[in-house]
């Protein structure tokens, strides 16, 4: 997987989940329904690569999440600096707006993973070249 590959299928991910989420939000966002709301995102950021969720419904309604060092998931009320793929959703009912959504996944894990194959990569050649070296030095000790 090339970097921009990871970039394309994370920024996949990010258009999918914030359509569900705008979805999945109307109806706690019309009840003013936080604990339900958090439960949702506390659903959401068990996906390690979500890195933060904000939802801001009508009425001052909000709950915010994000990760701490340790990657718990811990109250927030900003929004994040950073490089992060965001996205940002209105959520409507019957085609009037009742709140937002916005999110924040981490490229932590991508580059973890292009890195961490990266070195199988370069062990597998190193490997290889060893094994090539060996059948030569084998081959030039056989032929004296």
């Amino acid at each position: 997987v090339s970097k921009s590959t990871g970039m394309d299928e994370l920024q996949a991910m990010a258009d999918r989940k914030i359509h569900r989420l705008a979805e999945n939000l109307v109806v706690p966002l019309w009840e003013l329904d936080e604990h339900w709301v958090e439960e949702i995102i506390a659903s959401e950021m068990m996906d390690k690569q979500l890195y933060g969720m904000f939802v801001t419904g009508e009425g001052g309604l909000f709950v915010g999440k994000k990760r701490d060092g340790q990657w718990h998931s811990v109250d927030s009320v900003n929004n994040l600096p950073g490089s992060y793929v965001r996205r940002s959703l209105d959520i409507k009912r019957d085609g009037e707006k009742i709140g937002d959504v916005k999110l924040y996944l981490t490229q932590k894990f991508l580059i973890e993973e292009l890195q961490d194959r990266a070195k199988e990569e370069l062990l597998g050649i190193l490997l290889f070249g060893l094994l090539l070296v060996d059948r030569k030095s084998t081959r030039l000790n056989s032929s004296h």
